[in-house]
């Protein structure tokens, strides 16, 4: 065998193997579709980071798999998985749909690389017929900064909004000893 044909071999298998990738995405997509949710006392609840977010669980239902980046058999069963975007879009986003009530979100988010995830909880009373996002960022402090001040980063934030309106905040200051943080709750 030629180092051509092999190099041809090569390509057809990466086309293969991104179709395949491509049509799970499809079939995950026509399964969220035709998944059944009644609109009362329905809430829509998504998410937003420089490089994308999942939702990882709600309560006790795993959502999007961490691994394979594809919501769970039992997410889309329940009718808690949306899609943002085109089915046929390789970059679309996930949304929940979820009932009102109390409910724990769990989110993993990548303000700046995919490799590595910001993983965020909240516990909040969502009411029907709103619009929620998380949205994560980073906050720069402008008064009284030296050198040393504007070469960390700035605290990693991340708003509740409900109807684009911002209700809860939560930062996390950075620690230049271990680099990490606990979100705390902010006013707004």
């Amino acid at each position: 065998m030629t180092s051509a044909t092999r190099i041809g071999a090569l390509g057809m298998m990466v086309v293969c193997l991104a179709a395949c990738q491509n049509s799970a995405q499809v079939v995950d997509g026509y399964k969220i579709l035709q998944s059944v949710v009644e609109s009362k006392g329905v809430t829509k609840l998504s998410c937003g980071a420089k490089l994308g977010c999942d939702f990882e669980r709600i309560d006790d239902v795993a959502v999007i798999d961490e691994e394979t980046k594809r919501p769970t058999a039992t997410a889309i069963e329940q009718g808690l998985v949306r899609i943002e975007g085109s089915v046929f879009s390789p970059t679309h986003e996930y949304a929940l749909s979820i009932t009102e009530g109390d409910h724990e979100i769990a989110v993993r988010f990548y303000p700046v690389s995919v490799e590595r995830a910001e993983r965020f909880h909240l516990i909040h009373n969502f009411q029907a017929n709103h619009r929620y996002q998380l949205q994560m960022y980073r906050q720069r402090d402008e008064v009284g900064q030296s050198l040393l001040s504007v070469a960390a980063p700035g605290k990693l934030c991340v708003d509740l909004q409900q109807d684009e309106i911002a209700i809860r905040r939560f930062c996390r200051s950075y620690d230049v000893l271990t680099g990490l943080g606990e979100f705390v709750e902010q006013g707004i």
